[in-house]
């Protein structure tokens, strides 16, 4: 219920404070997400560029996956300068 929205977003908060990351979190109402995008195992990252297109997913845990992301986002970065 409502309730449980509000807490899930007040841990999310915390979380993203506790360990300082830069970027904001969306929390899907229903599960038509999880089928959009293939999210069948947590987790799962998507990364979406700003025209929509999904760029990036990977299902889960690799000691290589932040790397991974960080360098998906900085050539998404560089051609959205390009462009």
């Amino acid at each position: 219920g409502k309730a449980d929205i509000v807490a899930e977003a007040n841990y999310l908060q915390k979380f993203k404070a506790e360990f300082k990351l830069p970027y904001s979190f969306v929390v899907s109402r229903n599960d038509s997400n999880q089928f959009t995008y293939g999210a069948g195992s947590i987790p799962t990252a998507v990364l979406i560029d700003r025209n929509g297109i999904i760029r990036y997913v990977e299902s889960g845990n690799s000691e290589s996956r932040e790397r991974e992301i960080h360098e998906t986002i900085l050539r998404l970065l560089d051609e959205e300068k390009r462009q």
